[in-house]
């Protein structure tokens, strides 16, 4: 996956405790657990079983951090509506990814 570049991107200073990563690629399907999905509503069911995995851990949703990487061709509105879904849910971290830029 090819993603946009920044020069604000950096790597975390620490891994996620409870990662769950959601991938668009440029067309704007989504992958997710190994499956490609077309929409963002495709999306509900695995975030609603994430989120069971989780309380059946004894830990929150709000533990978890969504991590969301976009191809720089994939329109921001959709990145967007990945978010608003999985706050509806009860997700409330995220990261986003890019490539860093090197050698200003």
């Amino acid at each position: 996956m090819q993603l946009p570049s920044s020069t604000l991107a950096k790597p975390p200073d620490s891994a996620a405790e409870t990662p769950i990563t959601i991938q668009m690629v440029r067309d704007g399907k989504i992958i997710m657990n190994g499956q490609l999905l077309s929409e963002v509503s495709a999306l509900r069911p695995f975030l609603k079983n994430e989120q069971y995995v989780m309380q059946t851990k004894n830990q929150s949703e709000k533990d978890a951090t969504i991590i969301i990487r976009a191809h720089k061709d994939a329109k921001t509105g959709l990145v967007q509506q990945i978010i608003k879904l999985c706050q509806e849910i009860g997700f409330e971290k995220f990261t986003l990814r890019a490539k860093s830029e090197t050698g200003f």
